[in-house]
């Protein structure tokens, strides 16, 4: 024992300490570069899911993209795109009560944990972890405040009550009247009640916390069908307002795998389209940077190993067996403190800085295969450099 606390084996841990910290920071980065994409092309319905042009193309032949193979969604974008509103009956003093409203395009990707499935307008579903409030609580700066996060199933048969934007229209800033008009079409404004029937697995659709999912028939009672509007000014001064419908397309392929081929069967048809989310390249220097730097932390750290285990055979009487022995123990020692000291940054990090990644439902998950795998090259190379420079000393 006394020989595995001398000065240079004490030093040897601090610094393979250090380096395997950050090997295991890096290892994580590359772990989510990997599996986020793949989680977002198989759970995330917008990014399978391509916005059609309608352009000049009629009813019939936009009903005609649903004959496409693969094709699982095509509905008008009205129902796509969430709504957003206020839901007073979880306003508190710091806090306004607020939900995405999201319609339901295809039933069998959700996930119901508790309760049932909508079976009309006015029953929803709310996540299993509930957070009824925007997630940036008041504040420029995305915040979850962990104990407002409600559990879904305690509120099963209780009503949500929120007010519609049916009758939505524009009124100029410049009206003398603008208070006036704006609060007599908010009270034109229906007050809808939705009944909590089941609570669903928001993880499994990468969902925000505070989406309440709807049917299709209920957005018809939220929405207007007026999507926005062109402001422009003629030459004498007067403020003309046209109205945009909804009148393009979302279709949704059933596996990002189709993508590709959805999107060629489109061009023959002569449809414009756009894609809902294109990943960055940012990703990729996500993936690759912390690799290139692993393998250099990596080399440096095999370097130190043999230079330690060579100095050591050189200087000691010791037979293989217990060179073998102290070098693990040595090894393993240095790992344990900087996977101790990485979780601790891990979930600090995690809680206290990556609000907005519990809030989205994107995980961060540890790489234990990657950490398992870098522990068990450390031991391969230690066994093999240990008989390597045993031989030649013999």
């Amino acid at each position: 024992m006394k020989q595995l606390l001398k000065k240079e084996n004490l030093v040897f841990i601090l610094i393979m300490s250090f380096i395997n910290f950050f090997l295991f920071l890096l290892l994580t980065i590359i772990y989510f570069s990997i599996t986020y994409p793949q989680n977002v092309h198989n759970r995330y319905a917008p990014s399978k899911s391509l916005l059609v042009y309608k352009d000049a193309h009629s009813e019939e032949e936009i009903n005609k993209i649903s004959d496409i193979e693969h094709v699982k969604v095509n509905i008008n974008e009205k129902y796509f795109y969430p709504f957003y509103a206020n839901i007073p009956q979880f306003d508190e003093e710091a806090l306004s009560g607020y939900g995405a409203f999201q319609a339901i395009l295809s039933l069998d990707e959700i996930n119901v944990i508790d309760g049932k499935k909508p079976e009309n307008q006015n029953e929803v579903l709310v996540p299993v972890q509930y957070y009824p409030y925007s997630e940036y609580s008041n504040s420029s700066k995305i915040t979850i405040i962990n104990d407002k996060i409600l559990n879904g199933k305690d509120l099963l048969d209780s009503e949500i009550k929120i007010k519609s934007e049916k009758n939505w229209e524009y009124v100029s800033l410049t009206d003398p009247k603008y208070q006036e008009k704006q609060q007599k079409i908010a009270d034109s404004n229906e007050e809808v009640t939705f009944k909590i029937v089941g609570t669903y697995d928001s993880k499994a659709n990468m969902l925000p916390l505070n989406t309440v999912l709807i049917t299709k028939e209920a957005m018809d009672l939220l929405k207007s069908d007026i999507k926005s509007y062109d402001s422009s000014v003629d030459d004498k001064g007067k403020e003309n307002i046209t109205y945009n419908y909804y009148t393009n397309q979302i279709i949704q392929v059933d596996k990002y795998q189709n993508y590709k081929n959805v999107k060629s069967k489109l061009n023959e048809l002569g449809f414009n389209y756009s894609e809902i989310i294109t990943l960055t390249n940012q990703l990729i220097y996500m993936r690759y940077l912390p690799l290139l730097i692993s393998v250099i932390l990596l080399a440096i750290a095999f370097y130190l190993i043999y230079k330690f285990i060579l100095k050591q055979h050189q200087y000691s009487k010791f037979n293989s067996n217990l060179f073998l022995a102290a070098n693990v123990i040595i090894n393993v020692t240095s790992l344990i403190i900087a996977f101790i000291s990485y979780l601790i940054i891990y979930f600090i990090i995690t809680n206290k800085f990556l609000d907005n990644l519990l809030f989205y439902n994107i995980e961060v998950n540890i790489p234990h295969i990657f950490n398992l795998i870098l522990i068990g090259s450390y031991l391969v190379y230690i066994i093999y450099i240990n008989k390597k420079i045993s031989k030649k000393v013999k």
